[in-house]
């Protein structure tokens, strides 16, 4: 008996950015589908960064506790481990990020990059560089330093919980 003939095999899709197989869901549109509408999220992996300068980003939200210190500082230890120079200024005066760099100087492990306050003046006089990654946590509720920092910035990443009164809390004010 011979067996019955086996369709070609074709590899999965996998995604370009982790090189991993792409689970599907038929009821919703694939991003290589016509209906899916590209986002910053699509292009931009800050670790795969080429251009002649280094972009300077910023993290902001009007609402307090929505994880920006805690993304600003793991973007740039993400960057130091790919050997990335790259340098975090505090802009929220409750210096969160600069109490983090402290404590963990004071445990025996420095962070692997600079963490400096900055206050809006310090911010619209930051310059981007050829060399070093600029990243700015921002305050909640301080338009000052946000308006700066978001002025500065090339990218700016608003993060927040997946609930539509806190999407929508940043596009009150600004």
């Amino acid at each position: 008996a011979t067996a019955s003939p086996q369709p070609p095999t074709r590899s999965p899709k996998t995604s370009s950015r982790f090189n991993k197989p792409l689970v599907t869901n038929p009821s919703k549109p694939h991003r290589d589908t016509p209906k899916h509408r590209p986002t910053f999220a699509d292009s931009f992996n800050p670790l795969d960064f080429k251009g002649d300068t280094v972009p300077i980003i910023t993290f902001c939200n009007l609402k307090g506790g929505t994880g920006k210190t805690t993304s600003a500082i793991y973007l740039a230890a993400a960057l130091a481990r790919k050997n990335q120079p790259v340098i975090v200024l505090n802009g929220d005066p409750q210096g969160s990020a600069t109490e983090w760099a402290q404590q963990a100087e004071d445990a025996g492990t420095p962070l692997p990059f600079e963490v400096m306050p900055a206050n809006a003046r310090s911010i619209t006089q930051i310059k981007t560089t050829h060399t070093e990654w600029i990243i700015i946590d921002c305050p909640p509720v301080e338009s000052g330093i946000i308006d700066a920092a978001i002025q500065a910035a090339d990218h700016v990443i608003v993060p927040t919980r997946p609930s539509t009164i806190e999407v929508n809390r940043m596009w009150v004010n600004h």
